[in-house]
Formats: C-alpha cells, structure tokens, sequence
C-alpha cells in the first residue's frame, strides 16, 4: 500500500491526529459516565451484588501496517481488546493473560444470574477461566464474511477483504479471498509468529522458515474447523 503515514502526507498524520483526540475525548466521558454508574450502584445497595464488564467490539488500527484507520483486519490491533470484569465470584484486583472471545461473555452473563439458556451457544463461561487461566482457549477464529461497506461511496477500503483465520496465544493465522470470490487454494494467507515478532511484520508464508510449512498446515486445519464449528466443538 501506498505510504500513508510519510511526512509528505500532511491530510494523513491530521486524520490520525483527529482519530486519537476523538477517542481521547470520548474515553474522558465514558469515564465519568462509569464513576456516576458506580456511585449509584452503592448508595442503592446494589455495587456487591452488580456483574460489570467493560470491553469493545473492535479494536482500531492507527497507522499501523500502513493503515489509515480501519477496524475490519485480522491484526491483533483490531481483534485485541480490553475485557475487564468485577462483581460477585470475580477475583478481586487479579490480571489474566487467557486467551478468550466475546462469544464468551453470554455464557459468562448466563452464569452470573443463575438462568438456563435455551440456545446453544459457541463460547464458554469465564468464571472458571477467571480463577484458573490454564481453563482458557488454545485458539480463537477470526472472520470477516463479507466486505464491510457494501455499496459505492460508503468508505471503501482497499484493505477490506473478506478472510477466515485463527489466532492462538503464539500465532495469526488468515486466509483471504480470491479474486472470484471464493476461499481456495490459491488464496492469498498470512501467518505470523507473535511470539518472534509481535508487532506482525514479517508473513512467514511469504518468508517461511524451517518450522513454518508443519505450522502452517496445522493452523490452516484448525482454523477451517473452526470456521463452521458449533457449541462445544468451537471452544479448544
């Protein structure tokens, strides 16, 4: 992609700018709407007996990969988010490092308040996984199924490519489609080492070391079973 955050591109690093301000601002006040909530739910009685959890649906990529802004890719600056939990049966002022997904959080909520869920569902409850991160997944699928912006003029993206894929605590694995529309062989894929290069540079199917064809071909597995699994088959 075109250089996008070269100093010759002034409307560039300004939108960056804008980007962060705005977030900023609006962090400032989701922050002060969260103290009001708090405040409120202990002069009624109710903060003890309250299950909280912050996270987001997206994360937001700012320049990274040599992106303008954008939230729809399978690096882990759009996929990573904040999940924070407190409430009853939470481990108090603890950090967890397990690996989980927001399909979890239903379960989570499910639990919390004693109902029965009549669906089934594709994740798992955190509770477990709060008290013993080993109880965590070994691997999460990513997917976009369609483009983001179907119709002409609303912020297409060149970078916005239907994929499939899979991220486990060590590595990224995704497939994109081809230019019939279809996932197939000859699509192109991305697998990264998040351990060797965590910012996810260098595309070890395009510079493959001695390890990554036996790597690839277990991640490229795994993530075709977990792109059509269902309730319990989803969580590894």
């Amino acid at each position: 992609m075109k250089n996008t955050l070269s100093p010759d591109c002034v409307q560039c690093m300004l939108k960056l700018t804008h980007y962060y301000q705005g977030r900023a601002g609006a962090s400032m006040a989701l922050d002060d709407q969260f103290a009001m909530m708090i405040d409120q739910l202990k002069k009624n009685g109710k903060l003890k007996n309250t299950l909280i959890i912050f996270t987001s649906d997206n994360g937001w990529l700012m320049g990274q990969h040599n992106i303008n802004g954008n939230k729809y890719l399978p690096y882990k600056e759009s996929t990573h988010v904040p999940l924070m939990i407190a409430g009853p049966g939470v481990p108090k002022r603890k950090t967890n490092d397990a690996l989980v997904a927001n399909v979890d959080l239903t379960p989570t909520i499910v639990a919390a308040s004693g109902a029965k869920a009549r669906r089934v569902s594709d994740g798992m409850s955190l509770f477990p996984v709060m008290k013993n991160p080993a109880k965590g997944r070994s691997a999460i699928p990513l997917e976009a199924t369609r483009k983001l912006f179907v119709k002409p003029g609303n912020f297409p993206n060149a970078e916005n490519i239907p994929y499939y894929g899979i991220r486990t605590k060590d590595f990224m694995y995704a497939r994109y489609v081809d230019s019939q529309g279809n996932f197939s062989a000859g699509s192109p894929e991305e697998m990264y080492n998040l351990v060797a290069d965590p910012f996810e540079m260098t595309n070890l199917v395009a510079q493959p070391t001695a390890s990554s064809p036996a790597k690839l071909a277990e991640l490229r597995k795994l993530a075709l079973e977990l792109k059509s699994c269902k309730g319990k088959a989803c969580v590894r």
